[in-house]
């Protein structure tokens, strides 16, 4: 796939079923993938392995970062883990909307 057709995408609920294989299917389309977990210090630290076992072993970029949707301040502000680190210098600004997604295409 073609840099120009490639994205920073975010992923909620990473951390297990539907998320986890959105996550590493995007990735593995050259996607920077941004995969939100919530609570991935404790309850979902083997999620955040995992997804960084698979991110080396493909040399994906794909990022874990916590992630709560339910919380305002996990929504404004997403934290990563210390290990993962992030593509740029600084982590891009995410915000939760309810709103149709925009696409990642570039304009015509």
């Amino acid at each position: 796939m073609s840099s120009d057709t490639t994205g920073i995408i975010l992923v909620t609920g990473a951390s297990s079923d539907f998320g986890a294989l959105i996550a590493r299917a995007l990735a593995r389309a050259d996607h920077t993938v941004l995969a939100g977990i919530r609570q991935p210090a404790t309850r979902n630290t083997r999620a955040v392995e995992d997804l960084m076992h698979y991110a080396a072993g493909r040399n994906a970029n794909l990022h874990a970062v916590e992630l709560d949707v339910i919380s305002p301040t996990s929504r404004t502000s997403p934290r990563r883990r210390p290990r993962t680190p992030w593509p740029s210098a600084r982590p891009p600004k995410c915000r939760a909307s309810s709103s149709t997604p925009r696409s990642t295409s570039p304009a015509p």
